[in-house]
């Protein structure tokens, strides 16, 4: 093991890739190489912020207006978390054409002068990671801004480039009117259910007027209905169905009449949160039962069953570990791929400004909502030098409240073996995983270069394995066909005095012959014996 010592300056963007190549040399000369990457964190915490669309040219914002801009906070680890006191501000740029690249019109150069391009700043605080910012100049301002966040815990800043202009710059006379839409903010008890389970939805009291609560998924509107004044003092709830997995969004739309002086709200106020539910009845655990330890060359059993005795089809793979480490693959989760997280697929909008006109607000960019949480890039390719273990068996029917048994035959080969079953039946699914040691008391391991010529002479070294303290002498003996001779001893011994292993070498002849060689090698050491065989298929 070694702890690499990873430096980063202090203009790191945010989160990070960290590339490895490693390349590991046996002491027969062989070597194996692997590629990996792993996320890595410069900052404890990071903040986002997305600004939404105006109605202005090139989706600028009304600066005489107030516009709600979305600012997140989340760890490191993607989870959302409270900031008190976030640093907004917003910087005057100029215009910058596509050709521009100069150091003159890098954006740092803006920020580093403050007293020139600062035109804005303030402060918000987020809870549950989320915060809407009313980003109001209070005056008639156009061009290139630029809008920075910093979080002033972890040090980490985000910014994004916007436009602006402001309403009235033109002769309107009676021309189009705000859509008088404002964000709705309102809790849920928590944020993933149970079928069956009450979700209970808290909303700002109100005196007069409805809300509309639409409950809405990728494929349309699972349940709606309306709620009074009386609903929003006590609260709001509804069942979570088995229509609603794997999640859905909570719409909530509030209009009040137009002459309301209850209180200072807008008269139209919208706002949807998404929710996760969770049917066990599609969850599928089974249960696989194998030996702790396989020897190789032998049969060993597989026992397959589910723990609550549902039926279901399966497959069985039996595969390298080192195979699978080399390309960092995990074990399939049918489960999280299907019931994955997804986008809202109800489109909502409303006559409202051709009916009254009243209060403006922005509704672009508060409903942008997530989802296709199952895309993701490939991996670069990944190599490998041997020929690995790898068994795909199946499918197999298990019946209801029984186990199957399989009877499965390990080939020569040392190492360990990673067991999966992968599981579906009726729109469930799930997975398991077992790894096992593939090994027994004495083995071997020979290597011979991978291409060889006549008239050559190569080194054949021989790596013997002692994993019992029981095994002292070991005895190695080589054969080959005649495509190779022996330079030397046939036969060499090796002592142990604790559990290892040795590498002992032999030297071997290629006559002017092309064909078929192969070279075997056997291990013995009272009843313990193994054997290695290296087969070529021509000798260039």
């Amino acid at each position: 093991m070694f702890n690499p010592k990873i430096n980063v300056n202090s203009n790191a963007p945010g989160m990070l890739k960290a590339n490895f190549n490693t390349r590991v040399f046996e002491e027969g000369g062989d070597f194996s190489v692997d590629n990996f990457s792993i996320q890595y964190s410069p900052f404890i915490s990071y903040v986002g912020v997305k600004v939404p669309e105006g109605k202005g040219w090139n989706g600028a914002i009304y600066s005489n207006e107030k516009n709600l801009i979305p600012i997140v906070t989340v760890d490191k680890e993607g989870n959302p978390i409270d900031r008190d006191n976030l640093l907004v501000e917003v910087f005057d740029i100029r215009w910058r054409w596509w050709w521009e690249r100069s150091n003159y019109n890098d954006l740092a150069s803006y920020v580093s002068n403050r007293s020139q391009n600062l035109i804005y700043s303030g402060t918000v605080s987020t809870r549950n990671g989320k915060a809407n910012y009313p980003l109001e100049f209070n005056k008639n301002l156009y061009g290139r801004k630029l809008i920075k966040i910093t979080d002033l815990t972890s040090g980490h800043s985000t910014g994004k480039i916007f436009y602006v202009t402001y309403s009235g710059w033109w002769n309107r006379g009676g021309g189009d009117n705000s859509a008088g839409a404002e964000m709705l903010s309102f809790s849920l008890d928590k944020k993933s259910y149970e079928v069956g389970d009450e979700v209970e939805v808290k909303i700002p009291e109100f005196q007069v007027g409805r809300a509309l609560i639409s409950v809405e998924s990728a494929s349309g509107v699972v349940n709606s209905f309306w709620a009074d004044s009386e609903d929003s003092k006590i609260g709001i709830s509804f069942e979570a169905t088995p229509e609603m997995s794997p999640n859905v969004y909570v719409h909530i739309a509030m209009i009040q009449p137009h002459s309301s002086k209850e209180n200072d709200l807008p008269m139209r106020l919208y706002g949807v949160e998404s929710i996760k539910v969770v049917n066990s009845e599609t969850i599928l655990q089974p249960v696989v039962e194998m030996p702790k330890e396989i020897e190789p060359e032998s049969d060993f059993k597989v026992n397959v069953s589910e723990i609550k005795g549902k039926s279901m089809t399966y497959t069985i793979a039996v595969v390298d570990e080192g195979l699978l480490d080399l390309t960092g693959f995990k074990t399939p989760k049918p489960w999280n791929y299907f019931y994955a997280k997804e986008a809202l697929g109800v489109k909502t909008w409303d006559m409202y400004k051709y009916v009254i006109s009243a209060n403006k607000g922005e509704m672009a960019g508060l409903l942008a909502i997530g989802g296709d949480e199952q895309a993701k890039e490939k991996e670069s390719s990944k190599v490998n030098r041997f020929k690995p273990v790898v068994m795909y068996l199946g499918p197999f029917i298990l019946d209801e409240n029984s186990e199957n048994e399989h009877t499965i035959h390990m080939p020569n080969y040392v190492g360990s073996v990673r067991t999966m079953v992968i599981a579906g039946q009726d729109n469930s699914y799930g997975s398991a995983e077992i790894t096992t040691p593939v090994r027994k008391p004495l083995m071997v391991l020979a290597t011979l270069p991978r291409v060889i010529s006549p008239g050559e002479s190569v080194a054949l070294p021989v790596n013997v394995f002692a994993m019992d303290p029981s095994i002292k002498n070991v005895k190695v003996d080589i054969k080959t066909n005649d495509l190779l001779v022996n330079n030397g001893e046939k036969s060499k011994t090796v002592e142990f005095s604790e559990v290892g292993d040795q590498v002992v070498n032999f030297s071997l002849n290629v006559p002017e012959k092309t064909g078929k060689a192969t070279v075997e090698v056997t291990v013995s050491s009272g009843k313990h014996t193994a054997k290695h065989n290296i087969e070529f298929n021509k000798i260039h």
